[in-house]
């Protein structure tokens, strides 16, 4: 290897995390995979410049702990964590040129603000958020880990910067509604027994509903927060979690399943029911289920 590329390797491999190591016969291999991730990320962004050896140390901090460094690294998305790698060196060429790229994730996000956050306002806590940080560290960018598509995790970024930023401010257009008011329903004049059950259960269920939110899987929440509170759709999100489209639909739908039996599970176990009222129960907790996700998951 010549005194650059053993340069390069060097710094990379400084970067790794343990376990994670890199054998003495595959340096050679390793130094011709990083001379090939900067080729790629100098073609896509050639008006970005980094020294080398300071994005090879980029890639190797972004490896996670199971092993095949190489495997690992033919699996990152190069181009976009070279212009990642710019934003979260300070570069404002870099930071412009993210904005721009990315200005439809950021237009989407602005669009669910409606009334609640003045658009420029917005995009100043976005670009702090992204690009600044909040003192614990670099900014959101320098957290991007390369194994997603980089607009599904803008995305993703600026729509929770924009349920953090207005989870406190009220509607200028509606009053603010109460916590519990999301896990009211509509009345039914038509049928009084329903609206019964309603009236003498809503704080049983909702408190079912919490406990049963509590016990699903970290990523079944995640996702469900995704899904439901970021507007994410199954596409999308496949990008993020590098799956096909259709496991991240098979997944949201199982986690909404175990959210309703769960729900349902509870409240049997709580409650003295007849069946058909629990069934009554279970068809309000289903037709209203993604307001109650919303309520249940939207802390940061």
């Amino acid at each position: 290897m010549s005194e650059r590329d053993d340069e390069i390797t060097a710094a990379f491999v400084a970067s790794l995390r343990p376990p994670l190591r890199v054998e003495p016969g595959e340096r050679a291999e390793l130094a011709r995979a990083l001379a090939d991730a900067i080729a790629l990320g100098v073609g896509a962004w050639p008006e970005l410049s980094l020294p080398p050896a300071t994005f090879a140390a980029w890639l190797g901090a972004r490896l996670g702990d199971e092993p095949g460094v190489l495997e690992q690294l033919g699996r990152l998305a190069i181009a976009d964590l070279w212009l990642a790698c710019a934003c979260g060196l300070g570069d404002s060429r870099a930071i412009a040129a993210f904005e721009r790229r990315y200005a439809p994730e950021i237009r989407g996000a602005v669009a669910r603000l409606r009334d609640q956050l003045p658009p420029d306002e917005f995009r100043q806590l976005l670009r702090a958020r992204l690009f600044v940080g909040d003192g614990d560290g670099g900014g959101a960018i320098t957290r991007y880990s390369g194994r997603g598509n980089l607009g599904a995790w803008v995305r993703v970024t600026a729509m929770r910067t924009a349920l953090n930023a207005t989870r406190n401010r009220p509607r200028l257009d509606r009053p603010a509604a109460d916590d519990d008011d999301l896990f009211e329903f509509a009345p039914s004049p038509d049928d009084p027994e329903l609206d019964h059950l309603e009236r003498s259960y809503r704080a049983a269920f909702r408190q079912a509903f919490l406990d049963t939110v509590a016990t699903l899987p970290a990523s079944e929440r995640t996702l469900l927060r995704q899904s439901v509170v970021h507007g994410l759709t199954v596409r999308e999100l496949a990008k993020v979690h590098g799956v096909h489209h259709a496991t991240i639909a098979r997944r949201i739908a199982s986690a909404r399943e175990r959210l309703v039996e769960g729900t349902r599970a509870v409240l049997a176990s709580r409650l003295a029911l007849a069946p058909g009222e629990l069934d009554s129960i279970m068809m309000m907790i289903r037709s209203r289920l993604d307001v109650s996700i919303s309520r249940a998951l939207a802390g940061p």
